[in-house]
């Protein structure tokens, strides 16, 4: 599972963006809002099919203790989490930690899957059936570089490392009823990633617009480094989407890129 960035919804909450691939191909994106009484998950997308409950579920629910219970729904499928017991995991990287075990089960099909999850670390491990999902790497919790972007903003600076990402996040004008495109950027430095891995807005997908009552999400991949100290300019102008001619909207991001 990787940590693709964050977004941050029109109620100010932050969301990580989590990708998953499991061996058969299937993709799997999830949503979620940490805070001191454990994780929310605000949406789940499966390939391609996005899945939102009408309220946050509380996937995660702190603290632990055996024996604890609690049930979540998304959709119109509810799951059962058991707290089992605290153990010491050994993972395949090396690396080990003093985490809960909790199983998981789907009412309807009876189905459970076990999960391991060390809080301020996050989940560990996975075992559904024949697949096991395994962290590689402790070192950092959020791989990629987040920018939010707000209209007051002109100018801004910041340091990343090759193979970073950067997401910029321009919150829709309000009550303008635009809908927004990039129409130009550079440099050579980074490249533009339209995977669709990001939505522009909770329900929407990034297709090169966005709703005015969204949001408008680019994401770049930091490619090579760039002179020691010397930041580079990441200039982005935005246009209207029906008139991808004319900028109204330009933004500097200067960017100093390491190894």
């Amino acid at each position: 599972m990787e940590v693709l960035g964050a977004v941050v919804t029109a109620d100010g909450a932050e969301l990580y963006v989590l990708y998953q691939q499991a061996p058969d191909g299937t993709e799997e994106l999830h949503y979620v809002h940490r805070d001191s009484s454990g994780i929310l998950e605000y949406a789940h997308s499966e390939n391609g099919t996005l899945t939102t409950p009408d309220e946050p579920a509380r996937v995660i629910d702190l603290p632990f203790a055996e024996d604890k219970r609690w049930i979540y729904s998304i959709a119109e499928e509810t799951y059962e989490v058991d707290c089992l017991f605290p153990e010491t995991l050994w993972l395949g990287s090396g690396i080990h930690f003093d985490c809960w075990k909790i199983a998981v089960r789907d009412a309807a099909t009876g189905e459970s899957e076990y999960r391991w999850f060390k809080n301020g670390v996050g989940l560990l491990k996975i075992v559904r059936d024949s697949l096991s999902y395994e962290l590689i790497d402790a070192s950092t919790t959020e791989p990629s570089a987040v920018h939010c972007l707000g209209w007051e903003d002109r100018e801004s600076t910041m340091a990343i490392k090759v193979g970073d990402r950067v997401v910029v996040q321009l919150p829709a004008e309000r009550d303008s009823g635009y809908e927004w495109t990039l129409s130009a950027y550079s440099p050579d430095n980074v490249s533009l990633l339209d995977d669709g891995l990001f939505l522009a807005d909770l329900g929407q997908s990034n297709d090169g617009t966005s709703a005015a009552t969204g949001t408008f999400v680019t994401q770049f991949k930091a490619d090579s480094p760039t002179s020691t100290g010397e930041p580079i300019e990441l200039e982005l102008a935005y246009a209207p989407a029906w008139d991808k001619t004319e900028s109204v909207y330009t933004f500097t991001l200067w960017l100093v890129i390491s190894h």
